[in-house]
């Protein structure tokens, strides 16, 4: 689906609902974009309301009559598949990770908290649904993206040791954009790496698959 297509279907199915104003494109799909793609399979949204990702999910699945709707209360999101796209949905967020846990406990949080929640600044630019308005909350994302830099939203050492997983993510961003790892965040993928031998085989794969 194009991006002029995608817009115009989700304005139309959020005007005069609660979700209007609220709704944004984030991560891959916005990144995507500025990088010159043209069609999108994979598109992630935040809505900036309590429960608003389910509840969103909920409203759209309901609207466009869609049949499996996967939903999970503990991190507050869900997904689902829709001409032959997979939409995940999530509410604006905060994190802590316990202690010895690579999953983290979510809240409800500003805008401001969920883009500093993520991985990479690259993977942090937000687009208003209800106008196209580029947002880039950390200053750093259309920079980095313009030089092509691959480099974490907080210490990269906390970001790694939070979610080694974030190690294999920033090869393949490298790999699939020939960008460059900032050194900071190399030096904590090299100190960290034996922190993916934790993980789960069944994330590693899901990641490993991508970078085929």
């Amino acid at each position: 689906m194009s991006l002029p297509e995608l817009l115009e279907l989700l304005r139309e199915s959020l005007m005069n609902s609660e979700f209007e104003g609220k709704c944004y494109l984030v991560g891959g799909t916005v990144r995507d974009h500025l990088l010159g793609e043209k069609d999108f399979s994979d598109i992630d949204i935040t809505v900036e309301l309590p429960e608003g990702g389910i509840k969103l999910a909920q409203h759209l699945a309901k609207l466009w009559q869609v049949e499996v709707l996967k939903v999970s209360d503990q991190f507050g999101t869900a997904s689902f598949d829709y001409r032959g796209c997979n939409f995940d949905f999530a509410y604006t967020r905060k994190e802590r990770y316990p202690k010895g846990s690579h999953f983290p406990i979510v809240s409800f949080g500003t805008l401001q908290e969920d883009v500093y929640r993520r991985d990479f600044t690259i993977n942090s630019l937000l687009l208003n649904i209800a106008n196209g308005e580029i947002l880039d909350l950390s200053g750093r994302g259309l920079p980095d993206l313009k030089a092509g830099i691959i480099r974490c939203l907080k210490e990269p050492a906390i970001s790694m040791q939070e979610d080694p997983l974030r190690i294999l993510r920033a090869r393949r961003f490298a790999q699939r954009f020939g960008f460059e790892i900032e050194a900071e965040l190399a030096q904590a993928i090299k100190k960290y790496a034996p922190l993916v031998d934790k993980l789960s085989q069944k994330r590693v794969k899901a990641e490993l698959e991508l970078l085929k």
